[in-house]
């Protein structure tokens, strides 16, 4: 989160927008709810974010938006929780 946070106002400044932060509840027991901030992002987006990581990660990610396109998924899908796709 920090990271996109850091590539969030060259990304504003050239594309006019913020990326959209979004919330995530999760249950943590005893009917208690954690909000964990994530991002809801386009597939543009991510890949101007996955740039700036590790070579790994990125090549992941490209593979998955193919994977996405090949099924027609990706045109009405967001990209939300790109943490969690960066630790995978």
């Amino acid at each position: 989160m920090e990271a996109i946070r850091k590539m969030e106002p060259a990304w504003e400044k050239v594309h006019g927008s913020k990326f959209r932060l979004m919330f995530r509840e999760v249950n943590i027991g005893n009917g208690a709810v954690r909000r964990d901030p994530c991002y809801s992002l386009t597939k543009t987006e991510c890949l101007y974010i996955a740039t700036k990581f590790n070579d790994e990660a990125r090549a992941k990610l490209v593979l998955r938006c193919d994977e996405l396109e090949r099924h027609g998924v990706f045109s009405s899908m967001k990209w939300g929780k790109i943490t969690e796709i960066h630790k995978n």
